[in-house]
Formats: structure tokens, sequence, C-alpha cells
């Protein structure tokens, strides 16, 4: 029983996180680059040295990747050598593909929280495949420190992780009352005389 309920938990989990990629993804008309860096967050590039699944998103109804760069240059925001950076888990959600030990032009933007995030729907790309974006751009600037930009438990840093809570109350009230179904189912079998 116990099984089945958390089985079902997941899957009803997996798919609120789908509505979104189910969708498909639009974007806009693209922008030049000195239009796209006036309208981010940040902009820099940097080598992927980790991609990773965003668990605490996952509990907040997104399915996103937490991607890790070693921050090169910067030519937007107050960037340190490493940077956290969300995207979907699927291009149907307008998620970038990132692949690791590649180097990126990456172009980011807070939507109501602090990380940044990126997407297919800006002109983030490979650092080879970049080339004009860095000719209009320049030279750009070393970043500012050793210090890690973007929080690394999550989306939106303590909101992401309170966000979090209302859907682990929700399962651990369900564990709760299958168990307490189980406790009664076994001792009606008790009170009826049967053999545990």
């Amino acid at each position: 029983m116990k099984r089945i309920a958390v089985s079902i938990t997941i899957v009803a989990m997996l798919q609120l996180t789908t509505i979104s990629s189910a969708l498909g993804c639009s974007c806009a008309v693209p922008r030049t680059p000195t239009e796209e860096l006036g309208q981010a967050t940040a902009v820099f590039s940097g080598k992927v040295m980790g991609i990773g699944f965003d668990v605490l998103g996952f509990l907040r109804g997104h399915s996103r990747y937490r991607v890790k760069f070693d921050v090169e240059r910067t030519w937007k925001g107050s960037l340190g050598k490493n940077a956290v950076v969300l995207t979907e888990t699927g291009s149907a959600a307008c998620g970038y593909a990132f692949q690791a030990g590649e180097r990126y032009l990456v172009y980011t933007y807070t939507f109501g929280e602090e990380t940044l995030n990126t997407s297919i729907c800006n002109r983030t790309a490979r650092l080879a495949d970049a080339q004009a974006d860095l000719a209009e751009l320049g030279a750009g600037s070393l970043p500012v420190s050793d210090s890690a930009t973007g929080t690394d438990i999550g989306p939106g840093g303590l909101v992401g992780l309170i966000g979090g809570v209302p859907v682990l109350l929700v399962i651990v009230g369900f564990l709760r009352a299958a168990r307490r179904r189980k406790v009664d189912l076994i001792a009606q079998k008790d009170m009826s005389g049967d053999i545990l």
C-alpha cells in the first residue's frame, strides 16, 4: 500500500511539471546582441562545470536543470568566478541543452526570483557559434570575485525551499493516512480472531 501511495504521488508530481512542457515553446522575434544585453540581468561567457536536476524547483512545480559555470568574462551583472543558471529540462519548455565541458556565451534573466535563468529564446549559444555577438559586445571584463553567484539550494534560495514545504506536507500527510489505514486493517483482522 505504501509503495502504491508513493508511486501515485510521484506520478502526480511529474504530471504537474509536464503541463507547461506540453504547451510547447514559442519565442518572440530575436533581438540583436546589444538589445539582448540591455534586457538581460547578466551576460557572461564560461565553461559548464556541472549539470544537475533542480530538486527543490521540482517540488515547486518546475522541471529544470541547474547548470554550474566557471565564469570567464562578463558583459553585464556583478558575477563571481562561479555562476549557477537554471534552464527548463526540455526544448519544448524552452530549455537550453547545455553540455558539460563546453564553453558558452550566456544571457540570463530573473523572473521574480534571485536565481539566473536562460532559455533557447534568447541569444545564449556555444562560444564558438557566438562570434558575431562577441564582436558586437566587445571584450567584456573579468569576474569581480571568487564568490559564487546563484543559489546552491534551488530557485529563489530560501523562497524556493519554503515554496516546497506545502508539497512535502501533502506527501507526508498522504503517507501517514496510508499508514493509519494499514494499522486499522491489522486491528480489524486481530478483532475478528484471524491469526496474524
